[in-house]
């Protein structure tokens, strides 16, 4: 994702977790979810890394709250591999609140769907 700050367009990546390909099933949606919780707020980016591609890995937070969690929550992200507990329980209750993109008996993880489709400029 790309956001507008003081300092100019920052591109981030959000740490801990993995949301749809725009192009995937429920990319559109994830991504008017994000941009519902963004969207004339004041942010701030915590930055954790850089990866390979000059983008910041990171988290952002609205008040208190990070956005990638409140993602998972609304069923619109997977946690990652090595994701905290508060991060697999939130994706357990959306899977069982069957939000999101847990409306769908068996969501295609953006991993695989990048596997199945691979990127080409």
């Amino acid at each position: 994702m790309s956001l507008r700050c003081d300092t100019g367009l920052v591109k981030l990546r959000f740490a801990d977790i993995d949301a749809p390909e725009y192009r995937q099933p429920g990319g559109r949606q994830a991504r008017e979810a994000l941009v519902a919780l963004l969207d004339g707020r004041r942010l701030v980016v915590e930055t954790r890394a850089t990866d390979r591609y000059g983008r910041r890995i990171g988290d952002i937070l609205v008040g208190d709250e990070k956005v990638s969690l409140r993602l998972v929550s609304q069923g619109w992200a997977w946690c990652g591999p090595r994701s905290a507990r508060a991060c697999r329980s939130r994706q357990d209750a959306a899977r069982d609140a069957r939000r999101g993109l847990w409306q769908d008996a068996a969501p295609v993880p953006p991993w695989r769907w990048r596997e199945q489709h691979p990127y080409r400029p």
